[in-house]
């Protein structure tokens, strides 16, 4: 800068031209410098920011995709305890119904023994019954003459008989 001046004030115009293109461009690089640094820093701010920002925002990630595989897990493991309580019923129901099925026929097989049994023992007392009114009756009946093998003896009974019925 000294020599600018020296320079221009000697008259030589062309030194003193380059020594003040010289001049400005030191002023323009000291501007750009003195505005470019600032937003150096700004910049490196920000990236180290927006680096930070990305770094909590994988981590939160990972974590949500750890979490998602965990409810996954469980949600797989709760549905294989689902399908093993569902087959588990099935072969209950099953069974009951094996058994349902099975009680009701020898239900039935005992109600009939019994049904026969009842109507065995009814039969017999109606025999008996029917046997014992019957005895009852030839008890209280006059006792019959007797019948011979002779006609004109059984022609003679059966005529009285009918004679005295009316």
């Amino acid at each position: 800068m000294v020599s600018a001046v020296t320079a221009y004030a000697a008259g030589n115009s062309a030194v003193a031209g380059a020594s003040g293109a010289a001049m400005g461009e030191y002023i323009a690089q000291h501007q750009i410098s003195t505005t470019i640094e600032p937003l150096s820093e700004a910049m490196m701010i920000l990236s180290e920011s927006v680096s930070i920002a990305l770094i909590q925002t994988q981590e939160v990630l990972e974590r949500t995709e750890k979490t998602a595989s965990k409810t996954s897990s469980l949600l797989n493991l709760s549905r294989n305890t689902i399908d093993k309580q569902i087959d588990d019923l099935e072969i209950k129901k099953r069974k009951i119904h094996k058994y349902s099925t099975e009680l009701k026929n020898n239900t039935i097989k005992n109600q009939t023994k019994l049904i026969i049994k009842v109507a065995s023992v009814v039969g017999v007392i109606n025999m008996m019954v029917v046997i014992l009114v019957g005895y009852l009756i030839m008890q209280k009946q006059l006792p019959q003459p007797q019948i011979t093998l002779d006609s004109k003896n059984v022609a003679t009974s059966i005529v009285e008989r009918l004679r005295s019925k009316k």
